[in-house]
């Protein structure tokens, strides 16, 4: 019975310290401003190694170009050459993402600003953020429209994809109405014009298209006119 009750006041005595020293650590977080400036230096110490792994991860851009704009009137002006994104900044626990999107103009006559809504997404294909930017798109011409979007840095990990979405100005079907040949053929016909921008000669230097080629008469046609244009087929 003796040794009972000392055990049962050991505990008690326990958790009576354990209470004192939880209760001190909070006084002490609540009004000692250089006990709790100790607690946030290594939680904002955590947090900058936490961003540095995460910005390394990403540094480098990942780009999607084997999609386009899903249409199938072959007078609709855009040809879509890729689109991105990469993290350009990670601070206090927030990133920010720069995308890119990167299209051809293939009208012959008319120039266009096109509207740009894109969302970053996860493998599930879940939105994690968005914004919109338009910009003018010359005829004839190759242009980038790109915008930035902050995230959560804890988001980072679940970047994967994006969706987008492109709309005109103006009415393109009645300014496109008399415009000839197919979308594709007026899109090599700038590439062979050297109107295509330089990363098209690596992207589309495989005999075989990648399994992301979701377009494959595009891929195709580029292919046979930059080796059109290296000489080794004849026009």
């Amino acid at each position: 019975m003796k040794t009972e009750s000392i055990m049962r006041l050991s505990l008690a005595l326990l958790f009576l310290t354990l209470a004192a020293v939880i209760g001190g650590l909070g006084y002490l977080t609540a009004t000692d401003p250089q006990f709790n400036h100790i607690i946030r230096s290594d939680l904002d110490l955590k947090q900058q190694q936490h961003d540095r792994v995460s910005l390394e991860l990403t540094k480098k851009w990942k780009w999607l170009a084997y999609n386009d704009v899903a249409v199938s009137d072959e007078r609709y002006p855009m040809v879509l050459m890729r689109s991105g994104y990469k993290v350009l900044k990670v601070k206090d626990g927030k990133a920010l993402v720069g995308w890119q999107y990167e299209v051809m103009n293939t009208s012959p006559k008319t120039n266009y600003v096109a509207t740009i809504s894109l969302d970053l997404t996860d493998r599930d294909g879940f939105k994690i953020a968005g914004s919109s930017k338009s910009g003018k798109v010359l005829k004839g011409s190759f242009s980038q429209i790109k915008d930035t979007i902050e995230i959560d840095s804890d988001d980072i990990d679940r970047l994967s994809n994006t969706d987008w979405t492109i709309s005109l100005s103006g009415d393109w079907k009645a300014s496109e109405k008399n415009t000839p040949k197919t979308r594709y053929e007026r899109f090599v016909e700038l590439v062979l014009n050297n109107e295509a921008p330089w990363w098209i000669y690596e992207e589309y230097g495989a005999d075989e298209p990648p399994e992301a080629a979701k377009f494959y008469d595009k891929w195709l046609m580029v292919v046979q006119a930059l080796r059109i244009k290296a000489g080794k087929e004849q026009i």
